[in-house]
């Protein structure tokens, strides 16, 4: 919820340059966390149209569903963007839903300490210093100012190679942690000018990175989830060979550059690609980083000092997108999910507060094992149990995810499917209705999502909330992505198709169905059932009952 539309302006470079929507603003609530206390106010910010001037900072997604909401009713819309990336759901209880889970409430306790957090915060300080301290001691690059070095000089053209895009890891390299220079050669026909500008672009990278065009600097990131786009002046380019160095740091991991995303470099509407070949030398050789302890993603920082003084607003309704970061650990979501609905609505004294969830994307490489673990597809399920309270939504994103990127970049779609979620509840002719079944709700502003699943005869037939016709994306024939288990817990995949509003599964590898799974994988992009309004299916995985 935090990505602006600035970091996603290739998707949309023409609203950044031209947007302007004045009746619509923001306010960016500060980063904060507090501990003691929920705070009364915010210590500052301010209310911000999408103008021209502002609009980059604007939530990407709740951008794409405030202008959705402003074109349908024309009226002024206002957006509180309490959002703080890479953060757990327990950052967001309070303490009094904090007392339910013993570990979180005693880390919560333990950070009440102002001491305790400042000597946390200065002792990962020195460690980080230090080892960067010690990096930047052995690191023969910097002694030897290899920034400088063009690729054609004799201790360059010694060097090894690799491909880029990759990790050194797989290419012989081994998985080796500080830092290595790299470089490419660009052959340009024209010398650069003062009055231009020209931009790297540089996928992403693993894990932070310092960037030079013929030994001159143009940029850094120091961790490896932002997509790299450096501008700087033409006039660092000159005719023939021009070297590009990268001083690449890997901390954990495999250090490298991130594969199917686009490194080139820009010059108006050319690009000159940088895939390929390029040449590397260690610079040093170091131990992992130590880790770090993130203090502002502690259970009830973020509530206290974000969450809570939104409380004094009036708000229409709350879009909770999150989730990644409890992936690992998805077993109590649903139930802390649900205490998060009940403390907004108590904070907003507000009982139906419609509260709508963005479920989590595709990510990560795509699986094709019956039996794969994924915490992902945990999470989506908890996710889906929200809907068991009244005037809550769920928009599925699956479909809009990219495989290689925690960060996608299609976010209009996100928005637009919350914005379904948000006319057919609180805009339509039957807003003031708290069902999700029945004539009131317009089934095509929801993603068909899975209630129960019966077995009759050998068959599984799935029930879903709604009863709305069913499809096969893209006009397929087959339904994929479904999965039988039986009496030994093992899946097989199964055959599936539509009859009416339910789905059928089928395996002869199981002859007593306890299980059934759709689309349970961390990136599950073969799953291919949809609402006729085109809206993918939820994943999930049931409990199969007999008829």
């Amino acid at each position: 919820m935090e990505h602006d539309l600035t970091s996603v302006i290739e998707r949309y470079p023409k609203l950044l340059a031209e947007g302007n929507y004045p009746r619509i603003r923001q306010f960016k609530v500060p980063g904060h966390y507090n501990f003691k206390e929920t705070a009364a106010d915010y210590t500052q910010g301010s209310w911000l149209p999408a103008t021209h001037e502002h609009i980059g900072a604007f939530t990407a997604v709740g951008f794409f569903f405030a202008q959705q909401l402003q074109e349908k009713t024309g009226e002024a819309v206002g957006i509180i963007n309490i959002s703080l990336g890479g953060s757990p759901i327990e950052a967001w209880l309070p303490e009094s839903v904090l007392k339910k889970y013993p570990k979180d409430n005693a880390t919560l306790e333990q950070f009440k300490n102002d001491s305790l957090v400042a000597a946390v915060q200065q002792t990962d300080k020195k460690k980080s210093a230090a080892w960067q301290n010690e990096l930047n001691q052995k690191d023969r690059g910097l002694a030897e100012d290899w920034r400088s070095l063009p690729l054609q000089s004799p201790e360059v053209t010694a060097w090894p190679s690799m491909s880029v895009p990759g990790y050194w890891a797989d290419q012989g390299l081994g998985l080796l942690h500080g830092v290595v220079w790299l470089k490419k050669s660009v052959l340009l026909s024209d010398a650069g000018s003062p009055e231009k500008k020209a931009k790297l672009v540089l996928g992403r990278m693993v894990d932070a990175d310092s960037v030079f065009v013929n030994g001159h600097y143009v940029g850094n990131t120091t961790y490896q989830y932002p997509r790299r786009r450096y501008v700087f002046p033409d006039n660092f380019l000159r005719r023939g060979d021009n070297t590009i160095t990268i001083r690449l740091v890997s901390q954990s991991g495999k250090g490298g550059f991130v594969p199917d995303k686009v490194y080139g470099l820009v010059r108006g509407t050319d690009t000159t690609s940088l895939a390929g070949r390029w040449k590397l030398q260690v610079g040093a050789v170091m131990d992992k980083a130590p880790s770090q302890t993130f203090v502002r993603w502690a259970p009830g920082g973020l509530y206290n000092g974000m969450l809570a003084p939104a409380f004094t607003y009036g708000i229409k309704g709350f879009i909770w997108y999150q989730g990644e970061s409890n992936a690992d650990n998805a077993d109590e979501y649903g139930a802390k999910l649900k205490e998060l609905l009940g403390a907004v609505r108590t904070g907003w004294k507000d009982s139906s507060l419609p509260f709508l969830v963005v479920q989590l994307p595709g990510f990560m490489q795509q699986s094709w094992d019956a039996n794969a673990h994924s915490g992902w597809a945990k999470l989506r399920q908890q996710q889906t149990q929200i809907l068991t309270l009244p005037n809550t939504g769920v928009a599925v994103t699956i479909d809009l995810g990219e495989w290689n990127d925690v960060h996608p970049l299609n976010k209009r779609p996100v928005g637009e499917r919350v914005f379904l979620l948000a006319e057919d509840m609180c805009y339509g002719k039957n807003s003031n209705s708290n069902r999700v079944s029945g004539p009131t709700i317009n089934p095509g502003h929801h993603s068909p999502i899975a209630s129960k699943a019966t077995l009759r005869g050998d068959t599984v037939y799935i029930d879903f909330r709604l009863h709305q016709p069913l499809q096969i994306k893209n006009g397929g024939t087959q339904l994929v992505h479904f999965a039988i288990a039986g009496t030994d817990g093992k899946y097989h995949w199964a055959k599936a198709g539509i009859r009416g509003s339910q789905v059928w599964v089928y395996s002869s590898a199981v002859k007593s169905p306890k299980r059934v799974r759709y689309g349970w994988s961390d990136n599950p992009l073969r799953a291919n059932l949809e609402s006729k309004a085109g809206l993918p299916a939820s994943p999930f995985e049931l409990e199969v009952i007999r008829h």
